[in-house]
């Protein structure tokens, strides 16, 4: 696993949120946001093909936070599918195709077969809003 955002010696024990196919900059301003408030981040580019994703066997995988440029349904279940003992997850969706006025968890999110949806460009608190929605506090 390519782990670009975690502390070299992060309990992969503690539940974590896994940041799939993005770009350094934003997998980092993830991390920012979200490890303040005691949520590990890990990230990973996405595996080749329909292979399943090559993550640490003891790593809890409380959510998942994908970049869709242009998400679909088939993306979201080929993800779930390659996620594999963690596809059960909770599934939260950035894209630059979603207007900022969908709610997260809403008709839209489900059509896709997410748990949240944001807009990209989006803000840390309503990142922050959107994970307590998934995961609780």
């Amino acid at each position: 696993m390519t782990d670009r955002t975690s502390p070299p010696h992060a309990d992969t024990r503690a539940p974590c949120a896994l940041v799939v196919d993005a770009d350094a900059d934003l997998a980092g301003l993830i991390a920012q946001w979200l490890q303040p408030d005691g949520l590990q981040v890990h990230s990973t580019p996405p595996p080749s093909s329909s292979a399943e994703l090559q993550l640490a066997h003891d790593l809890v995988v409380c959510l998942v936070i994908v970049d869709l440029p242009f998400p679909s349904r088939s993306h979201v279940d080929g993800l779930r599918a390659q996620l594999g003992p963690h596809g059960h997850a909770p599934v939260l969706v950035l894209s630059t195709t979603v207007f900022a006025s969908v709610d997260c968890c809403g008709p839209a999110a489900r059509s896709l077969g997410a748990d949240g949806l944001l807009p990209k460009p989006t803000t840390g608190d309503a990142l922050r809003r959107a994970v307590r929605r998934l995961i609780g506090p």
